[in-house]
């Protein structure tokens, strides 16, 4: 089995060897319902979490037109997270988070 994260021989053979292939592209695949409630949570999440804030804020990189992808990024953080907290049966607990500036 190959490693997802490794150009494929198609992609080698194109001329293509000095850089890796895009991954992460943005898709609306799964249910609209559940993708826009994870968003709106994003939303919230962005304005009362000083820790989900500091995530969207470094990966907008303080440009405004970043502002979906970082929502979308947000989005798939807290995903990632629901689904942790949903195995361990832990509850959300809010950090303190440091300032790096």
């Amino acid at each position: 089995m190959s490693n997802p994260n490794e150009p494929d021989a198609v992609w080698l053979a194109s001329g293509a060897t000095n850089c890796w292939p895009r991954l992460g592209h943005i898709t609306k695949s799964g249910p609209a319902t559940v993708r826009g409630l994870l968003t709106e949570a994003a939303w919230h999440a962005t304005r009362r979490s000083e820790r989900v804030r500091c995530y969207y804020e470094r990966v907008m990189r303080g440009d405004p037109d970043r502002r979906k992808i970082a929502l979308i990024a947000t989005t798939h953080y807290l995903a990632r997270v629901m689904h942790a907290m949903l195995k361990t049966g832990e509850v959300w607990r809010e950090a303190a988070v440091a300032d790096t500036t």
